[in-house]
């Protein structure tokens, strides 16, 4: 069935884990490359939760071998536990973004070094056009008093400057261009960084609005099953923006004799919006 529904007073952590561990041995399937889990609750506490015990307990397989799948806890660090920051999608890109071997870093130190030439060169800018007024106001001052010889060396003095503000000037356009061309560069090494996580993870974990996020959510093999864990709590309509993502299975777990979902008065909310899917 592509909707399977699970019922339990002890949420993903009674019921739902020992439903996947009966077919997490299919987690590989032959020739099919790693098969992917999106789990998702309405809230940041639930998810953490599920996290947190997906890494410290693991999963138990058919074969009954013990197994701790790759997790990514997706969502804004600072409303997770910090039992499972490490887990995060950001910790672990910025973590990689580290390793010399990276093409983040290799592209960092880049922008580093061209971002320094910049800094140099605008204080040789500024240096020149400081000097440049000096020597206008002593040209000027030379020409008033009919000082010859001061005004042809001081005139030729400008004519360098001039000259030299206008290098730099190339340089510094120059410089703007290959920052930016490695900003460009930069960007698309951070996102085939985080597309390599996200592929890598066996189990993707976030909260279902953070599911419809415009950020990266999705593996490039695509994901096999999505588990809504607290559905009962969850407003129907926030469960289905997991299931855009195309997955064969979706086990929605909770408990339906739960309180509902809290959500705006009757008067505020159209008909059976706020109704949830158990």
């Amino acid at each position: 069935h592509p909707v399977m529904e699970g019922r339990g007073g002890g949420g993903l952590g009674q019921l739902g884990l020992r439903g996947w561990q009966a077919s997490s041995a299919r987690m590989r399937s032959g020739g099919g490359g790693l098969r992917h889990v999106l789990v998702c609750a309405p809230s940041n506490a639930a998810v953490d939760e599920i996290c947190l015990r997906l890494i410290s307990d693991g999963l138990w397989t058919a074969a009954g071998e013990r197994r701790v799948p790759s997790v990514v806890r997706l969502g804004d660090m600072r409303a997770m536990n910090p039992s499972v920051v490490a887990a995060s999608l950001d910790s672990i890109v910025e973590g990689r973004m580290k390793q010399a071997d990276s093409a983040v870093y290799q592209e960092t130190a880049i922008q580093h070094d061209t971002r320094n030439k910049i800094k140099e060169a605008r204080e040789v800018m500024a240096q020149l056009i400081k000097e440049e007024d000096a020597v206008t106001a002593k040209l000027k001052e030379a020409e008033r008093s009919e000082q010859t010889d001061e005004m042809e060396q001081l005139d030729a003095r400008l004519r360098e400057i001039k000259g030299q503000k206008y290098g730099t000037y190339n340089k510094l356009q120059q410089l703007n261009k290959t920052q930016e061309q490695g900003a460009e560069r930069l960007s698309d090494a951070r996102k085939e960084l985080v597309a390599t996580v996200l592929n890598e993870a066996a189990v993707v974990c976030c909260t279902l609005s953070a599911s419809g996020s415009d950020k990266p959510t999705q593996p490039r093999h695509g994901l096999d099953t999505v588990i809504i864990d607290e559905a009962a709590q969850a407003v129907e309509l926030s469960t289905l923006i997991p299931l855009k993502y195309g997955c064969t299975r979706c086990v929605p777990v909770g408990d339906p004799n739960q309180l509902p979902a809290p959500g705006l008065p009757r008067f505020a909310t159209p008909p059976q919006s706020q109704q949830t899917p158990l």
